[in-house]
């Protein structure tokens, strides 16, 4: 119920207003007018008869109500209980992952959300209810004598602007929370579970609520117990089931009536993707601190009081010496609080930082109290704070990597050695006993590059199994271990085998990407970047406990040592990485490899594809038919495209996706299967860009191709070429059904073609200057307008066209330092890739053809220069309507039976009352028509006569030609 809410005082309106009862789900409406007699004040606040409480103004409730709705169902609680994860936890990432997914899917229905659409349309049907004859008919907009009615509309247009509002951000914001990929049925197993889970967890609700039973409870406990049964309705609708509140007594609008207070006083935090990313990726860290923890986010404001609480259990105060117990407990915990605040990672994640450093922080205490060392009086207490951190995150695998000593300010080594003195024996840090360990983990991975190649389909568990029981049964691999080594391995078993095994799973799964990776590489012939593959193997969580660059190096210490082996041909070339680069020079080694990945991609989808089609010839069939040479050639390769013949376009196949695609999936070992698979279900041809232009996307210039192609069609006047063109698109079956505001579109594109067609045959009469294959009449739409240095582009040619006439259009060209070409040309003259046509291409023969093109392009390159001055033959003077046109026309059909026709005749013709309005219509028109008709002015009785000029003869002729031609075609 909203109770701070502005109670209806019919003593402060002015017009009927609609009231509302401010109880969540109560439906009662009122319409309420000015109080008359105010002096009396009889029902000045208007009652709910039910609830005995004062009605609120309608669209307020509606504002509150939304807010509890938008507080309930965006909470951050939303997330799946941390119970059922754990459950879930065990079926591995994909499933988990899918689970999310779907709960999140599921979760504004089973939060209620399935009410709100019903609950809103019945307000609105009770407001107009409650509305007269008169009001209803002046909300509809109908004419009323009254206009009295204005915030009854405006309370109206609130109603359903909020719920508008409210029904685009639900959905704008849980489009965002998951992922469609994974939005398919649960398996049967997972089902099992999470049903299981709900019967128990139902259990739970029914015997711990008890809002209704009197007891007194704090809102942060009401409030983990309505999440509860939110749980259970998401739950439900997972299993297929209606969504129902399990305790009796407790309804949906109870509950929005709940949120709306716990929005109020700020127990509600907005679930963001953030919360879902972390969740999904280091489910292990979330549930270390409890997902429930996230509803009670407020308290990470309020830190200090959570270890305030901490340390009232410390009843005695102790002196160690000279020190005092407590503050000094203070003052460390002050530290630990400023240094976890400036690390960048999620607020859950930086409390149990802090939690488990407390805990660290009490046990160093407690074993100085003890006697084992003393914390003397002069302590660092900032490289105490940093070395508990420090302590703490080395000894975890649920919080990432962070440089402790950059963020304090405490030198490394002092951390190390303060971390070796006191923490080390209780608290060791993962990896610590692989120091001095490349040449055995280069072995190990040896062994494991070998199983796998020699069994594809063996399980990482079975790989890491097979190598533990050798080690701890003193086998000797020959061809791999020295004894030694088999003794160390052996040793850190027995000292921390949880770890060593954990090290040897991320390395059986590096080999496993890095086999599946290479056979892409070596199937598409490119050369392996190994920072790319770390990148990628780090995305999934495999990192051998190591740090990035740490981690980079040891994968490529790994692969060079693999690739000295026997079993080298299983890996192509790598790439060898440039240390020195940084910056843009950084971003372009990343882009160069991006380029060569994604062109062998397409070379192998070219040569690929419905069993090798294009793989002789890889030309553009359209550019085979008309006899080109050079657009027909490979050599061309950004300008071969894929178009889709298929209806359902899902994927654009450019090498800049297809490397997207990779990256997406670089250890799909089928990826290069699926990708031709997905190319041929999408039925896509292989094509040049002019062509894919030409008959594909330039569907208007196609259409009209007779009109812009007319070769007279320059000689005649401006406001004539646009009588031609209106009366073209209004004749033509495929435009003239249009809207006006389509048939004015496809005018100002004609008229830009036009444009376009007079600048290029003023600048190279027929065809593409460069590869002159491409010929303006056929191919108009191809024509680009290419820079000569890209960086020094001051304007987008096809902008100008818009408002420009031709004469300026050329003058604002010519500054702009370029030439129009055929688009295929364009991309060959811009071609980034010339430096790495060897790892493009491998054939050094069109490597070189390549650069030989760019060359002569290069030479033929003539930026534009006007030397005269040309006409603007689309730009007009006069607007010429349809009425001129018409007049024009009639004329010339009635000059078939006789030499004039009279006013009279025109008056009768266009449904005129009069030759007055003829006249005036025709004199705003006179420059113009004075070339076109001849008139004769009657006097008296005798009606003005009118006739063409041989112009008009020849115009009425145009206009009928391109009228009769496009009604046929």
């Amino acid at each position: 119920m909203i109770e701070n809410g502005i109670r209806m005082n019919r003593k402060a309106i002015k017009e009927d207003r609609i009231a509302i009862c401010p109880n969540f789900g109560c439906t009662y409406l009122e319409r309420v007018k000015p109080l008359k007699l105010g002096f009396l004040g009889f029902r000045k606040y208007p009652k709910c008869p039910k609830h005995k409480i004062s009605l609120v103004f309608i669209e307020e409730f509606v504002g509150d109500f939304l807010q509890a709705v938008n507080a309930c169902l965006n909470d951050a609680s939303g997330v799946p209980p941390a119970s059922l994860m754990r459950l879930l936890m065990k079926r591995g990432k994909e499933e988990l992952n899918q689970f999310i997914n779907v709960w999140m899917y599921s979760n504004p229905i089973g939060r209620g959300a399935q009410i709100i659409s019903k609950y809103m349309d019945g307000l609105s049907r009770g407001f107009m209810k409650e509305l007269s004859r008169k009001q209803k008919k002046y909300l509809k907009g109908e004419k009323s004598s009254k206009k009295r009615y204005e915030f009854l509309r405006n309370d109206f247009k609130k109603i359903t602007n909020n719920y508008a509002i409210f029904v685009r951000s639900l959905y704008e914001k849980y489009e965002v929370l998951y992922n469609t990929k994974y939005i398919r049925p649960l398996s049967s197993d997972m089902k099992s579970i999470i049903h299981n889970w709900l019967k128990e967890f139902l259990k739970t609700i029914q015997t711990t609520y008890n809002i209704n039973e009197g007891v007194e409870e704090s809102l942060p406990q009401i409030k983990e117990k309505i999440d509860m049964i939110l749980h259970a309705g998401t739950c439900s609708v997972i299993l297929g089931k209606v969504p129902k509140i399990v305790i009796k007594g407790l309804t949906a609008f109870e509950l929005f009536s709940s949120y709306f207070t716990f929005s109020n006083t700020g127990l509600c935090k907005e679930l963001t993707l953030n919360n879902l990313i972390n969740l999904i990726e280091e489910p292990e860290g979330f549930l270390n601190i409890s997902i429930e923890s996230l509803i009670k986010e407020q308290e990470f404001d309020t830190t200090a009081l959570r270890y305030n609480e901490i340390m009232k259990e410390e009843h005695q105060i102790y002196m160690l010496n000279n020190i005092k117990v407590t503050d000094f407990k203070q003052k460390v915990l002050k530290e630990i609080n400023t240094i976890v605040d400036k690390i960048n990672v999620i607020m859950s994640q930086k409390e149990f930082m802090k939690t488990e450093s407390i805990k660290i922080l009490n046990d160093h205490i407690l074993r100085a109290e003890k006697g084992v060392f003393t914390i003397p009086k002069n302590a660092n207490i900032k490289k105490i704070a940093s070395t508990i951190i420090y302590t703490f995150i080395g000894s975890t695998k649920n919080i990432s990597k962070v440089n402790i000593s950059k963020i304090s300010g405490i030198s490394q080594d002092s951390i190390a050695k303060y971390y070796v003195r006191y923490f080390k024996q209780y608290y060791p840090r993962i990896n610590s006993n692989f120091y001095k360990f490349k040449s055995i983990r280069k072995k190990i991975a040896l062994y494991f590059f070998k199983l796998i190649i020699e069994n594809r389909e063996i399980e990482i568990f079975e790989l890491v199994s097979h190598l533990k029981d050798n080690i701890q049964n003193q086998s000797n691999f020959c061809d791999f271990f020295f004894n030694d080594e088999i003794k160390r391995l052996n040793s850190i078993l027995s000292q921390d085998q949880e770890a060593l095994i954990y090290h040897f799973y991320d390395l059986a799964e590096i080999m496993r990407y890095l086999i599946l990776t290479s056979e892409i590489h070596l199937e598409i012939k490119a050369n392996l970047t190994i920072k790319y593959l770390a990148v990628s193997l780090e995305k999934k969580g495999i990192t051998l406990g190591q740090k990035f660059e740490t981690f980079r190096l040891t994968l490529l210490e790994i692969y060079d040592y693999l690739k000295e082996s026997k079993y080298s041909e299983f890996l192509p070339i790598r790439s060898h990485t440039q240390e020195s680069l940084l910056g843009e020079a950084k971003n372009n080694r990343y882009n160069d490899y991006r380029r060569v990945i994604g062109y062998r991609i397409k070379l192998y989808a070219i040569e690929n594809i419905y069993n090798g089609k294009y793989a002789n010839k890889y030309k553009c069939p359209y550019c085979d038919e008309e006899g080109f040479k050079i657009n027909t050639d490979i050599s061309r390769l950004k300008a071969l495209e894929f178009h889709h013949e298929g209806v359902e376009k899902e994927h654009e196949f450019t090498a800049s996706n297809f490397y997207k695609m990779y990256t997406d999936d670089p250890t799909n070992i089928y990826f290069l299967k699926d990708l031709i698979k997905r190319m041929e279900s999408e039925k896509v041809i292989l094509i040049c860009r002019n062509h894919h232009r030409t008959i594909f996307h330039n569907k208007i210039i196609e259409l009209f191709q007779y009109l812009i192609n007319w070769e007279e069609l320059f000689s005649l006047p401006a406001e004539l070429i646009h009588i031609i063109i209106r009366t073209s698109i209004e004749n033509f079956h495929e435009t003239r059904n249009l809207s006006n505001t389509k048939k004015n579109a496809i005018k100002d594109l004609l008229v830009r073609a036009l444009k376009k067609r007079f600048i290029l045959e003023y600048l190279f009469k027929d065809n593409c200057p460069m590869c002159e294959e491409f010929n303006i009449k056929q191919h108009l739409g191809v024509f680009d307008f290419c820079h000569l240095k890209q960086e020094e582009k001051l304007t987008n040619a096809s902008d100008l066209y818009q408002s420009y006439d031709c004469k300026e259009i050329l003058k604002t060209l010519e500054k702009e330092n370029g030439m129009y070409m055929c688009s295929n040309c364009h991309t060959a003259t811009h071609n980034t890739s010339l430096h790495l046509l060897k790892e493009i291409y491998k054939d050094e023969k069109i490597a070189n053809k390549v650069l030989n093109d760019y060359k002569n392009i290069s030479k033929k390159f003539t930026p534009i220069k006007v030397e005269e001055v040309i006409r603007a033959p689309l730009h007009k003077i006069l607007i010429i309507d349809e009425f001129i046109e018409r007049l024009i026309i009639t004329i010339y059909k009635f000059s078939k039976h006789k030499n004039y026709v009279t006013s009279n005749d025109l008056v009768k013709e266009f449904h005129l009352t009069r030759s007055g309005s003829l006249l005036k219509s025709i004199r705003r028109k006179e420059t113009f028509l004075a070339e076109q008709i001849i008139i004769t002015l009657g006097k008296g009785r005798t009606p003005t006569k009118f006739s063409l000029t041989e112009k008009g003869f020849n115009t009425a002729k145009l206009i009928l030609h391109f009228r009769d031609y496009y009604k046929t075609i």
